[in-house]
């Protein structure tokens, strides 16, 4: 999946941001879901490039959390992912300032990515290829079939969670995601930069060197990624 990250924000700060841009966050308190998730990383990298650092406090916290405390106005703003942004702004009042797929070329930026274990990639190779084969036949479904994919897709969060979500609540969050099984990785590896950055990883870390393997991946999907 790539893109599905917004920063939303109070109104009186997002009209407030409009006018005086970053600055404008000086002193606000500005959630994330999770301490160094990609949300998080997004947000403490803008505050790092607008030379805020010091200056806004972050307050990572669940999704479900920042919608109560958005209502009741603890927090300034939220840098959050789909649908819960889309929520903050249908369901609490918010305002989207900023999509993230406009801070990266081509839009495009990875929001959820497979791994795993190389003892078991090395132990069930065919097995990690049939996962993978099933992937690439799903993504090129629910590209193919959008909306029977969206009806799945709210069926499915029905079933787990006991609440499916309102249809424009998923419409219009899903229109702010893609999906591919492109990994992306030159993007990832500029995440991990950021995650490098603000001490998450060891400043001395190699991310850069096979970050990943798409050996399996280029075989299932007759493709070269």
């Amino acid at each position: 999946t790539s893109g599905g990250a917004s920063l939303v924000l109070q109104p009186p700060l997002a009209a407030e941001f409009l006018r005086l841009g970053s600055s404008a966050f000086s002193g606000k308190t500005l959630a994330s879901p999770q301490q160094g998730n990609t949300q998080d990383l997004a947000l403490r990298h803008y505050v790092r490039e607008q030379h805020l650092s010091g200056q806004v406090t972050i307050r990572p916290m669940t999704n479900a959390d920042q919608i109560i405390a958005f209502r009741q106005k603890q927090i300034d703003g939220a840098w959050a992912p789909e649908p819960w942004a889309t929520r903050l702004v249908m369901e609490a009042g918010g305002e989207r300032t900023i999509d993230e797929r406009d801070r990266w070329k081509d839009g495009r930026f990875p929001s959820a990515v497979i791994v795993v274990r190389q003892a078991f990639l090395k132990e069930h190779p065919e097995t990690v290829k049939a996962w993978l084969r099933g992937h690439v036949e799903t993504i090129t479904w629910m590209n193919d079939h959008p909306q029977e994919a969206q009806i799945t897709f709210n069926q499915e969060l029905l079933k787990i969670t006991s609440a499916a979500l309102p249809e424009n609540i998923l419409q219009e969050a899903w229109k702010r995601l893609s999906f591919s099984a492109e990994p992306l990785s030159s993007q990832t590896v500029e995440q991990a930069r950021w995650a490098r950055e603000e001490g998450f990883f060891p400043s001395d870390a190699s991310i850069e060197k096979d970050a990943y393997d798409v050996t399996f991946l280029n075989d299932v999907a007759h493709t070269t990624y």
